[in-house]
């Protein structure tokens, strides 16, 4: 579709994926004796161990939720308040319409995550080490979901779960935020909303499995296994999804 297409190849999606990027990679380039040995260093740890300061030291994980609204977020805000919604649901057609909206926010929310951690991992994966059977596992992975992965294609294999974990994450948020402009029509209330909705569920949620932080890494060791982070973020974009087809209908009702 045209709306996808625009919101994953724009300026706006270029954006949050170099924010995201630049942020999960602080921890490195910050540190002068990184840069000046990036690839010996590297070379010495393996590809799980390269990416626990990307993933619990960069500071990206309590704002999240901001990066997958940059795309297109906002837009049916925007559209709806310049009137610019008239013009166009007469030559597509409300339903239409609402799934165009519902499924660029999901995937272009879902693609700024995904593409960052994915060449973030990439990155380290080509310079890090292959986990082998000899190899000694972090704690950081032990009696968690991914240590019986953690030998897949040499580690890779937990690295691509989470990319698809960085997915969901980010088409849940972008959701939120295309639920909040359908709600109240503002776009500053778009992304304030949102964010201040993950903060209050990531402090209030602590030690439950549904916790924000917890999802996007996957790391709680209080998950039972391996679909349970896959399956409640699942279940979440399909509420989500329900929750904008009725109030975008409502909007559109009468436009």
């Amino acid at each position: 579709m045209t709306e996808i297409r625009n919101a994953v190849c724009s300026w706006r999606m270029a954006l949050a994926v170099f924010l995201v990027v630049a942020i999960l990679m602080n921890p490195f380039y910050l540190d002068v004796v990184f840069l000046k040995n990036m690839w010996r260093y590297m070379s010495h740890y393996d590809v799980l161990d390269l990416i626990i300061d990307p993933m619990a030291a960069s500071g990206f994980t309590p704002f999240a939720c901001i990066f997958p609204m940059i795309p297109c977020g906002i837009r049916f805000a925007e559209e709806y308040n310049s009137n610019y919604i008239r013009f166009t649901l007469p030559r597509s057609g409300r339903i239409s319409y609402i799934t165009r909206k519902i499924l660029a926010n999901l995937i272009a929310g879902g693609c700024v995550t995904a593409f960052a951690f994915a060449i973030v991992f990439t990155f380290l994966a080509i310079g890090g080490k292959a986990v082998t059977p000899d190899t000694e596992i972090s704690e950081f992975y032990v009696n968690t979901i991914w240590m019986p992965y953690v030998l897949i294609w040499g580690g890779k294999f937990v690295l691509f779960l989470k990319v698809l974990l960085a997915f969901l994450h980010g088409a849940i948020w972008s959701l939120m935020a295309l639920l909040v402009s359908a709600i109240y029509t503002n776009r500053y209330a778009a992304i304030v909303f949102p964010f201040v909705i993950y903060q209050v569920l990531w402090n209030v949620w602590q030690g439950k499995a549904i916790n924000p932080v917890y999802l996007i890494r996957g790391d709680w060791a209080g998950y039972s296994a391996l679909y349970v982070p896959y399956a409640i973020q699942g279940l979440v974009i399909l509420l989500l999804v329900i929750l904008n087809g009725i109030f975008l209908w409502r909007k559109c009702n009468g436009k």
